[in-house]
């Protein structure tokens, strides 16, 4: 009997229960490449449950990152209690600004595909970013992030072999990424707070 996984289509919110199993991040990666462009809101159990909104951007094979305007939040799929899909407000400029943003980016994956459509380890790679891969690409980026009790403030200084290393005014800290509960990319004046 062949096994079931829900898509994006089949499937409007995620909650804990349907988030059991050993499928849990195949299943949170088909649904925010279901929603990219889209707002969501997630659901993180970090000590309590707290909720963050913003557009999935990227979806890679072990996070999701989400945007709110000049912000950015990488959130580990191990962190995730819950996900819904949150509706478009402001009318019809908003819906006509998804719209063209979805014919944009089928644009390009086309020009993407036709380029690339020989060099399968390329795609493979692209499709399956991890979040060491992914930040590393952020190098010098003021970021807070969220461990296991701990808050951390700091630049990138380099993401390599499991461990996230960042660079303060006052001192280096490396994390290990499987602490990590939260990434927030945040201005200098938040930062110094």
């Amino acid at each position: 009997m062949e096994k079931q996984h829900d898509t994006g289509d089949e499937l409007d919110s995620l909650t804990e229960d349907r988030l059991n199993g050993n499928d849990r991040d195949l299943v949170l990666r088909k649904y925010f490449k279901s929603k990219r462009g889209l707002q969501v809101e997630i659901l993180l159990y970090t000590g309590s449950i707290r909720k963050h909104q913003g557009e999935v951007d990227s979806v890679g094979r072990d996070f999701v990152c989400l945007v709110n305007g000049s912000k950015r939040k990488w959130i580990p799929y191990s962190t995730i209690s819950g996900v819904k899909p949150k509706k478009i407000s402001g009318g019809i400029d908003a819906k006509k600004r998804l719209r063209e943003s979805r014919i944009n980016r089928l644009k390009s994956l086309t020009q993407f595909t036709n380029v690339n459509q020989d060099n399968e380890l390329f795609s493979q790679t692209v499709a399956l970013e991890r979040l060491e891969s992914n930040l590393h690409s952020f190098k010098n980026t003021r970021i807070i992030v969220e461990g296991d009790g701990v808050t951390s403030r700091g630049k990138i200084a380099s993401c390599e072999n499991g461990q996230l290393h960042l660079k303060s005014f006052k001192s280096e800290t490396t994390i290990p990424l499987k602490e990590i509960r939260l990434i927030k990319s945040n201005p200098l004046s938040e930062l110094l707070l």
